[in-house]
Protein backbone atom coordinates (compact mmCIF):
# COMPACT_ATOMS: atom_id res chain seq x y z
CA UNK A 1 0.00 0.00 0.00
CA UNK A 2 1.40 3.47 -0.88
CA UNK A 3 1.17 6.50 1.67
CA UNK A 4 -1.20 8.20 -1.46
CA UNK A 5 -3.35 5.07 -1.50
CA UNK A 6 -4.19 6.45 2.19
CA UNK A 7 -6.10 10.00 0.85
CA UNK A 8 -6.91 12.87 3.09
CA UNK A 9 -9.08 10.63 5.33
CA UNK A 10 -6.49 7.66 6.01
CA UNK A 11 -3.80 10.28 6.83
CA UNK A 12 -5.88 11.91 9.53
CA UNK A 13 -7.15 8.01 10.51
CA UNK A 14 -3.59 7.66 11.05
CA UNK A 15 -2.03 10.29 12.70
CA UNK A 16 -5.63 10.19 15.03
CA UNK A 17 -4.48 7.01 15.94
CA UNK A 18 -0.81 7.01 16.59
CA UNK A 19 -1.72 9.89 19.41
CA UNK A 20 -3.83 7.07 20.79
CA UNK A 21 -1.23 5.33 21.11
CA UNK A 22 1.08 8.11 22.31
CA UNK A 23 -1.22 8.56 25.40
CA UNK A 24 -1.86 4.92 25.80
CA UNK A 25 1.87 4.94 26.35
CA UNK A 26 1.83 7.56 28.48
CA UNK A 27 -0.88 6.61 30.89
CA UNK A 28 1.06 3.03 31.30
CA UNK A 29 4.20 4.89 31.96
CA UNK A 30 2.35 6.94 34.71
CA UNK A 31 0.66 4.03 36.15
CA UNK A 32 3.65 2.05 36.82
CA UNK A 33 5.22 4.61 38.57
CA UNK A 34 2.07 4.69 41.17
CA UNK A 35 2.95 3.13 44.18
CA UNK A 36 0.70 1.80 46.94
CA UNK A 37 0.23 0.82 50.74
CA UNK A 38 -1.97 -1.21 52.30
CA UNK A 39 -1.51 -3.44 55.56
CA UNK A 40 -4.14 -4.82 58.37
CA UNK A 41 -4.19 -3.58 62.02
CA UNK A 42 -4.74 -6.92 64.09
CA UNK A 43 -5.95 -6.63 67.99
CA UNK A 44 -2.50 -7.42 70.04
CA UNK A 45 -4.46 -9.27 72.72
CA UNK A 46 -6.74 -11.40 70.72
CA UNK A 47 -5.22 -11.37 67.38
CA UNK A 48 -8.65 -10.91 66.05
CA UNK A 49 -8.71 -8.23 62.67
CA UNK A 50 -9.83 -5.10 64.08
CA UNK A 51 -12.78 -3.46 61.71
CA UNK A 52 -13.34 0.03 61.27
CA UNK A 53 -10.11 1.46 62.28
CA UNK A 54 -9.46 4.80 61.00
CA UNK A 55 -6.05 4.82 59.15
CA UNK A 56 -4.57 8.40 58.08
CA UNK A 57 -2.18 8.85 55.58
CA UNK A 58 0.03 11.87 55.60
CA UNK A 59 2.87 12.71 52.91
CA UNK A 60 4.22 16.39 52.02
CA UNK A 61 4.20 14.63 48.34
CA UNK A 62 0.09 14.77 49.00
CA UNK A 63 -1.69 17.95 48.75
CA UNK A 64 -4.46 16.63 51.63
CA UNK A 65 -3.98 13.88 53.63
CA UNK A 66 -5.69 10.68 52.74
CA UNK A 67 -8.08 8.52 55.40
CA UNK A 68 -9.44 5.24 55.04
CA UNK A 69 -11.41 2.76 57.45
CA UNK A 70 -10.39 -0.73 57.99
CA UNK A 71 -12.85 -3.76 56.63
CA UNK A 72 -14.22 -6.77 58.17
CA UNK A 73 -10.98 -8.33 57.45
CA UNK A 74 -9.33 -5.43 59.26
CA UNK A 75 -7.49 -4.44 55.88
CA UNK A 76 -6.81 -1.08 54.52
CA UNK A 77 -5.56 0.58 51.38
CA UNK A 78 -4.26 3.28 49.70
CA UNK A 79 -3.56 3.14 45.78
CA UNK A 80 -2.03 5.55 43.43
CA UNK A 81 0.70 7.30 45.55
CA UNK A 82 3.54 8.99 44.50
CA UNK A 83 6.80 8.35 46.24
CA UNK A 84 7.93 10.37 49.59
CA UNK A 85 7.97 9.83 53.11
CA UNK A 86 4.47 8.61 54.84
CA UNK A 87 3.58 8.32 58.35
CA UNK A 88 0.63 6.12 58.46
CA UNK A 89 -1.51 6.20 61.84
CA UNK A 90 -4.23 3.58 63.12
CA UNK A 91 -6.80 5.62 65.11
CA UNK A 92 -9.03 2.98 67.26
CA UNK A 93 -10.96 3.51 70.30
CA UNK A 94 -8.22 3.72 72.85
CA UNK A 95 -5.37 3.12 70.68
CA UNK A 96 -3.58 5.33 68.58
CA UNK A 97 -0.17 4.18 66.91
CA UNK A 98 1.90 5.52 63.51
CA UNK A 99 4.61 4.45 61.50
CA UNK A 100 7.05 5.91 59.48
CA UNK A 101 7.55 4.53 55.79
CA UNK A 102 9.98 5.42 52.84
CA UNK A 103 7.74 4.30 49.69
CA UNK A 104 9.87 4.20 46.42
CA UNK A 105 8.14 4.75 42.97
CA UNK A 106 6.06 1.70 41.98
CA UNK A 107 6.06 -0.18 44.80
CA UNK A 108 2.99 -2.20 46.69
CA UNK A 109 4.45 -1.44 50.42
CA UNK A 110 2.55 -3.76 53.50
CA UNK A 111 2.31 -1.94 56.86
CA UNK A 112 0.80 -4.22 59.10
CA UNK A 113 0.03 -2.91 62.66
CA UNK A 114 -0.81 -4.68 65.85
CA UNK A 115 -2.93 -2.63 68.50
CA UNK A 116 -5.00 -2.50 71.92
CA UNK A 117 -8.13 -0.95 71.01
CA UNK A 118 -8.92 -1.03 74.61
CA UNK A 119 -5.43 0.40 75.84
CA UNK A 120 -4.72 -1.76 78.80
Amino acid sequence: MSTSSLGTDGGRSWAALCGVVLLASASLSLASETASISGSVIDSKTKAPVAQASVILVCTCLPTGRAAQTDNDGVYRFSDLAAGTYTVQVLDQNADAEKIVVLPSSVKMRVDFRINPNGD
